[in-house]
C-alpha cells in the first residue's frame, strides 16, 4: 500500500471513494497487487480531501501524515486539515471547525492548520468515518500555528490511539489526565505534542492529553514507528524535546537530567487509563538528538533507533562504535545514528539455579539492559565478582564468590544504566560442598580425507564433587564421573587434507 498527499492528476481508480480532485491537495491511499506486471498492480486507489479548500500560506486542502489497519483490515488515516471544510460523518467527533486563518501568526492567533482523523472501507470505496480532532482554532501564546495527526496505532482490543502535535490553548484533553494544560512555556519555540485513546465505534476519547514541556518544542517521532502499544495496553511514544521543568520523566529513568543542546531523544510510556506516564527518559547528550523510530519485542525490550550530534552521546562499554564519528564517513555532516534496547525490567530465565558454596559460581540472568549483579538474603548481599554482557545486550552473565556463603535460597537482583534494580526472589539456591567440574578432550587422526570413514574419541571427565551429566553426539547417557564416546564418521567435503 502507498499513503501520502497529492494534488489532481492522480492515478485513481472507478468505484473508489473520491477518484477525482478538483484543486489543492489531499490524501491519498493505493493499493497495489505486486504479484501482476505494469500498469495492473495498481488494484484501487482513492483521494480524501474536499474540491473546495479555502486558501491557506501554509498548504491548500489536506496532508497526510500518519496511517494505520484495524482488525476488520479497514485503514485509518490522520494528518493535517489547511480547511475547514473536509468531508466528515454524522457520527463525527468534530463535523467541522468554526474558521482557520490563512496564515501563520500565532502567539494567540487562530490556527491555520488542524488535526483529522479518517477511516476508509478496505477497498477504498467507502468513506466510514472521518472526524475533525482540534483545540477549535483557538491559538495559544506561542510563535506556532498549526495542529496535526502524526501517528495512528491499534491494541489488541480495537482502542484507537492517536498523536499528533498541536498549537493549540484548548485542545480537546479530558478530566484526570497527566496533562490536562497545554505545558508550553510560551513564546518562541513552545510547540507541544498530544496523545488520545479511543474506544471502538466511539467517537469522544476515552481520555485525551496534551504531553510536553515548558523548555520549547517537543515533538513526536517523524517516521510510523514512533509509537507503539504494548501487550498490556500501555501506550509508548517517542521523539524529540527540548525538555522543561514540567516535561515528565520518571523515577528511574534511563536518564533523568536533560542533556543539554538543542534538543533530546526521549521515549515515555503511559497507562491504559492516560492518568500517568509510568516511565520517561531522555536519550542524548550536549548536541542535538532525536529517537526516530522504536518497536518493542516479545520480552518489552525497547530497540531504538535514532540521530545524534552529540560526541557524549551515552553509549555503553560494549558497544559497536563508542565514539563520535561526525557522521563520517558518508558526507560528514556531524549527524551519527545510534541503536540502543532499553530493558523492560524484566527479568527472564536463569540458570543454572543451584550452586555450592565451595567456589565460584558463574549464572546467567536473560533480560536486556541490565548493569550489575547481586545475591541477596536477609541482611546479606554478595556482590558478583564479574558481570558480563553478551554481544546483544539481552543477557548478562555474573560469576559469585559463594566459598563459605551461608546456605539457602538467594534473591537475584540486577540494575540498570540507569540504577533502577529488578529482583528475582529465591532465584538461586546454595548448597553444601562443590560443583562440577568438567573437561573434555577430543582424539583422533590429524588427518581427514573426504570420503574416507575415521574415528575419534570424545573424553568428558569430572573431578569436581557433585553430579553432572554428559550426552554423547548420537545417543544417550550420563555419568557422575566420566563418559567414554567412540564415533565413526564419513565427510564428503569435496576437498582434501
Amino acid at each position: 500500500m502507498l499513503f501520502g498527499t497529492s494534488g489532481p492528476g492522480l492515478t485513481t481508480t472507478t468505484g473508489s471513494c473520491k477518484p477525482t480532485l478538483a484543486q489543492g491537495n489531499a490524501a491519498f491511499v493505493t493499493i497495489m497487487d505486486l504479484t501482476k506486471a505494469g500498469s495492473a498492480q495498481l488494484s484501487t486507489a482513492t483521494y480524501y480531501g474536499t474540491d473546495s479548500p479555502i486558501a491557506n500560506s501554509s498548504l491548500t486542502g489536506n496532508s497526510l501524515i500518519g496511517h494505520a489497519f484495524d482488525s476488520n483490515g479497514n485503514i485509518w488515516i490522520g494528518g493535517q486539515a489547511y480547511t475547514p471544510n473536509l468531508p466528515t460523518t454524522s457520527n463525527a467527533y468534530q463535523t467541522s471547525l468554526p474558521s482557520l486563518n490563512g496564515s501563520c501568526q500565532g502567539n494567540g492567533a487562530v490556527l491555520n492548520g488542524a488535526a483529522y482523523v479518517a477511516e476508509l472501507s478496505s477497498d477504498l470505496s467507502t468513506l466510514v468515518y472521518a472526524t475533525y480532532f482540534s483545540g477549535k482554532t483557538s491559538g495559544a501564546t506561542i510563535d506556532d500555528c498549526s495542529e496535526f495527526v502524526t501517528h495512528l496505532a491499534f491494541d489488541s482490543p480495537g482502542n484507537l490511539y492517536a498523536a499528533g502535535g498541536t498549537a493549540s490553548a484548548t485542545f480537546p484533553v479530558t478530566s484526570g489526565v497527566f496533562q490536562g494544560t497545554n505545558p508550553s512555556g510560551g513564546g518562541i519555540n513552545g510547540f507541544v505534542t498530544w496523545v488520545a485513546k479511543f474506544a471502538p465505534n466511539t467517537p469522544a476519547p476515552t481520555w485525551s492529553s496534551y504531553f510536553g514541556g515548558n523548555g520549547e518544542d517537543t515533538f513526536f517521532s517523524g517516521s510510523g514507528h514512533g509509537i507503539a502499544v504494548d501487550a498490556a495496553q500501555y501506550l509508548w511514544i517517542s521523539g524529540q524535546t527540548a525538555g522543561g521543568t514540567n516535561f515528565p520523566v520518571s523515577t528511574p529513568a534511563y536518564q533523568s537530567v536533560y542533556g543539554g543542546g538543542t534538543e533530546d531523544g526521549f521515549l515515555s510510556e503511559i497507562n491504559p487509563g492516560g492518568t500517568q506516564v509510568v516511565y520517561s527518559t531522555y536519550i542524548g547528550g550536549s548536541g542535538f538528538d532525536e529517537v526516530n523510530a522504536f518497536a518493542l519485542d516479545a520480552s518489552n525490550n525497547v530497540h531504538l533507533a535514532g540521530s545524534t550530534l552529540s560526541s557524549n552521546f551515552p553509549v555503553t562499554p560494549n558497544a559497536l562504535q563508542s565514539a563520535y564519528g561526525e557522521g563520517c564517513p558518508s558526507g560528514c555532516d556531524g549527524d551519527d545514528m545510534f541503536f540502543a534496547i532499553l530493558g523492560s525490567g524484566m527479568i527472564g530465565s536463569i540458570g543454572p539455579i543451584v550452586g555450592g558454596n565451595t567456589g565460584d559460581t558463574t549464572i546467567t540472568v536473560n533480560g536486556a539492559g541490565f548493569a550489575t549483579c547481586d545475591l541477596v538474603q536477609g541482611g546479606t548481599t554478595i556482590t558478583a565478582l564479574q558481570a558480563t554482557v553478551n554481544a546483544t545486550g539481552t543477557s548478562i552473565s555474573c560469576t559469585f564468590a559463594l566459598a563459605g556463603a551461608a546456605t539457602g535460597s538467594y534473591n537475584v537482583v540486577v540494575s540498570n544504566l540507569g540504577g533502577a534494580t529488578f529482583t528475582e526472589k529465591n532465584a538461586l539456591t546454595v548448597q553444601s560442598g562443590g560443583q562440577p567440574d568438567l573437561s573434555v578432550s577430543i582424539v583422533g587422526r590429524p588427518g581427514i580425507r573426504t570420503g574416507v570413514p575415521f574415528t575419534f574419541y570424545i573424553n568428558v571427565t569430572n573431578s569436581g564433587n557433585d553430579e553432572a551429566y554428559f550426552v554423547p553426539p548420537g545417543g544417550s547417557g550420563n555419568s557422575a564421573l566420566s563418559q567414554s564416546v567412540t564415533l565413526t564418521m564419513t565427510i564428503n567435503l569435496g576437498f582434501r587434507n
